[in-house]
């Protein structure tokens, strides 16, 4: 019966994944909000968060789409479209690489959900559609944008320094290495 659960929550992804896709082709802005809101609201949130741990000064997340239409020189008309957006007052060359890339903090977020929602929930069919939602939507919001790199790499000084911490930090504390074994272990165990 589990088996029937997976399957209708992979459905349930997909046709969520096709909507979301056709939105942003169509010109209807609800369309857009309804489709986004939900997955850009995780991603400007760890953006926020970060920002506010490592004393980058947030102000001003907006999580609503918003269309914005261009002319080229030839005439033609564009529509790109911003999903959201968090404003850091005092991003600097230390900090401007977590903030950039704390998307990505969204996938161990998204494990340890995984690994720990039926310590705290029964599985039942509803939950474990619940799961595989909630897991899509951190997953797939974690990648960081256009906009989220040029944050992270503007301070090329600031990388190396960051790059030489995680460098020692993994060198010296075992545990750190248990959570990359870990991770290896688990993209392993998914690719073969």
């Amino acid at each position: 019966m589990i088996e029937l659960y997976v399957f209708i929550s992979i459905v349930i992804i997909i046709m969520l994944e096709r909507f979301k896709q056709n939105s942003v082709q169509s010109d209807n802005e609800f369309q857009v909000m309804v489709f986004y809101i939900y997955s850009v609201f995780f991603h400007e949130l760890a953006h926020y968060v970060t920002s506010m741990i490592l004393l980058g000064r947030p102000s001003g997340m907006t999580i609503v789409p918003q269309r914005n239409e261009y002319t080229f020189n030839d005439g033609t008309k564009h529509v790109m479209w911003e999903f959201g957006s968090v404003n850091h007052n005092n991003a600097n060359f230390i900090n401007a690489f977590y903030i950039g890339l704390s998307p990505l903090f969204l996938i161990f977020l998204a494990y340890f959900i995984y690994s720990n929602f039926f310590y705290y929930f029964e599985p039942t069919g509803l939950n474990i559609i619940l799961l595989h939602l909630l897991v899509f939507v951190l997953v797939s919001n974690s990648l960081p944008s256009s906009v989220d790199f040029k944050l992270a790499f503007k301070y090329l000084y600031g990388v190396a320094l960051n790059m030489s911490f995680i460098g020692i930090a993994y060198i010296y504390f075992p545990t750190i290495q248990g959570v990359f074994y870990e991770t290896k272990s688990l993209i392993n165990s998914v690719i073969f």
